[in-house]
């Protein structure tokens, strides 16, 4: 009888044993499936309010303060032929973190922004979180969105 209880308790012992080493193995594969696997975004930009479709879109994006919003230290440079006065597009697998997009509504399409003899801007532009633009360009903190989810759709109002 006590051979068999010695039995019966060695059996528990290894199920428990087994149990919890397939526990600790889901734990491990999960644990090293998302430590691999880069979290990444589709932003979706919505550009409103432009005068025409003449021209195209140009749209930067900055993954750090560094330089926004001079076209110097763009992270990438887009450039969309447009048909219609609202445009819509998608960067997509964007790492999560921290962006500050710039559009120019370059209507000669000489590829840069045009001013008036005062220094206005000719041309319509548009920052991230639509910062209206009075006597300067917007800082970081002003234009900047957190992607932190597989989408994410924002909208850029041009301003002329």
């Amino acid at each position: 009888m006590t051979l068999e209880i010695c039995s019966l308790k060695l059996l528990k012992n290894r199920i428990m044993l087994l149990s919890t080493a397939t526990n600790l193995a889901a734990i491990f594969s999960l644990v090293l499936f998302t430590s691999f696997s880069q979290n990444s975004c589709d932003l979706t930009v919505k550009i409103t309010e432009l005068q025409n479709g003449d021209g195209h879109l140009m749209i930067s994006y900055w993954d750090k303060p560094d330089g926004f919003p001079d076209d110097s230290f763009t992270k990438e440079l887009i450039f969309k032929d447009l048909n219609s006065p609202s445009h819509t597009f998608k960067i997509s697998g964007l790492p999560y973190g921290e962006y500050a997009l710039a559009a120019l509504h370059d209507e000669n399409t000489d590829a840069e922004m045009n001013y008036n003899w005062v220094g206005i801007p000719k041309e319509g532009f548009a920052f991230s979180r639509n910062y209206n633009v009075t006597i300067r360009a917007p800082r970081w903190e002003e234009s900047v969105i957190q992607l932190n989810s597989p989408e994410k759709t924002i909208e850029m109002k041009m301003q002329y």
